[in-house]
């Protein structure tokens, strides 16, 4: 059964709160992480109850050397999304 885009921004909402840091244990915050591969509105939650504390770390971006030196000039002429990049390339996850 498909979901109603009300129903998701619903469950993506509670999710979001269930999330906050301190509400659940490890345990329960790794089972809703592996829901969350079925559930899009649960990976939405995570990501933004705990964007910087995903249960499941990747390795850093490969090239994070290249994009360090060629980012810079992008987010000083005020580009934001350049901004996040740097910021995301470098972190697990």
């Amino acid at each position: 059964m498909e979901l109603s885009s009300e129903d998701a921004l619903l469950q993506e909402g509670e999710a979001a709160v269930t999330l906050k840091p301190g509400l659940v244990d490890q345990q329960t915050r790794l089972k809703l992480w592996k829901k969350a591969s079925r559930k899009t509105a649960y990976l939405v939650g995570f990501v933004a109850a705990t964007p910087d504390d995903l249960p499941e770390k990747q390795p850093p971006c490969q090239d994070i050397e290249s994009f360090q030196l060629v980012l810079p000039p992008l987010i000083d002429s005020g580009n934001g999304t350049t901004r996040l990049m740097l910021k995301l390339l470098p972190e697990p996850g």
